[in-house]
């Protein structure tokens, strides 16, 4: 394990920055987490991290709902499995114009 560099939040955590994608793949895994925590503290915890993403020109008929199609959209984009949490419509469709 390589920890790239440690910040100090402004609530008192503690963000640390890895090199490794296997880590970070290790750590996502519930069995290994609550092993790693043991080492430390009760009140540590590690949060995911997420990231909120634009894609234009999505077609109408696409379903943000369907896990279906989240999964081809991550075979598509060369994505990891399980990498996409959600996904929905910047404009509700409710708010759209009858010919969209």
């Amino acid at each position: 394990m390589a920890i790239l560099s440690a910040r100090k939040l402004t609530h008192g955590g503690i963000f640390y920055e890895l090199n490794n994608q296997e880590l970070v793949a290790w750590l996502s895994t519930p069995g290994n987490r609550s092993s790693y925590l043991e080492h430390f503290r009760v009140e540590v915890i590690i949060k995911d991290w997420s990231y909120q993403l634009i894609i234009e020109n999505v077609l109408i008929s696409f379903n943000p709902t369907s896990p279906m199609v989240i999964s081809e959209i991550e075979t598509k984009g060369s994505l990891q499995p399980k990498l996409v949490i959600k996904a929905r419509y910047i404009k509700p469709v409710a708010c759209r114009n009858l010919s969209q």
